[in-house]
């Protein structure tokens, strides 16, 4: 396994689980009330407050959609491409060290 592939997988896991985290907010967090949920503690906030702490939260939602998780998928197949040629290559080698040792007719 390369860098290229360990970086693109971690990638892709934050960016799930940052999509994950944002659906369950807005799943506890429908109605029309300024108290959020917080996964597990209610939080009851001001509704300045709520509007930015709404804001950024879209921005990161918004980063990790649009920018993280192609950039991810990206280097994983950057990754798996790398990882291919060298396999190609270590066979490329072992056909031709074989080829070698064989007894010519």
């Amino acid at each position: 396994m390369n860098m290229k592939l360990i970086r693109g997988y971690s990638m892709a896991i934050l960016g799930l689980l940052v999509l994950v985290a944002a659906g369950i907010l807005l799943l506890n967090n429908l109605g029309g009330k300024w108290e959020m949920q917080f996964f597990w503690k209610p939080v009851t906030l001001k509704p300045a407050a709520g509007m930015l702490l709404a804001g950024l939260s879209g921005i990161i939602v918004w980063y990790t959609a649009i920018k993280l998780l192609p950039m991810a998928f990206k280097t994983l197949r950057k990754g798996k491409n790398l990882q291919q040629t060298q396999n190609d290559q270590r066979r490329l080698k072992n056909l031709e060290k074989q080829k070698d040792n064989s007894p010519t007719v």
